[in-house]
């Protein structure tokens, strides 16, 4: 899976004060947010016998967006269900990583 290491260490001194800074930059994940790691997680405790007609989510976009490119990764398919109100954005980000795509009318 593409799943990055997101820990981060810089020393520094302010003062004669030397610390160090701990960020998790999870900006650095391929979809650019926190969801692809428990995307991952989720898929990866799927059985292949559970995986064999592929994987569904509903989701506006970040979530959606990392388990489809963890399935692609495992050639697993994967629907996402999205509001018809959901961003061009997210949707265009959802077809790069190889959802189907299946839009709902949103509740009012």
């Amino acid at each position: 899976m593409n799943v990055v290491q997101s820990a981060f260490c810089r020393k520094q001194e302010i003062f004669l004060v030397s610390f160090q800074i701990f960020l998790k930059l999870e900006t650095l994940q391929p979809t650019g947010s926190f969801k692809h790691r428990g995307s991952c997680n989720a898929i990866r405790s799927l059985s292949s016998d559970e995986l064999k007609d592929g994987v569904c989510t509903s989701s506006a976009g970040n979530f959606g967006q990392g388990l489809a490119d963890n399935a692609r990764t495992l050639n697993v398919p994967c629907t996402v269900i999205v509001p018809d109100s959901a961003p061009q954005t997210k949707l265009d980000g959802l077809t790069k990583y190889g959802a189907d795509i299946c839009k709902v009318r949103s509740s009012s």
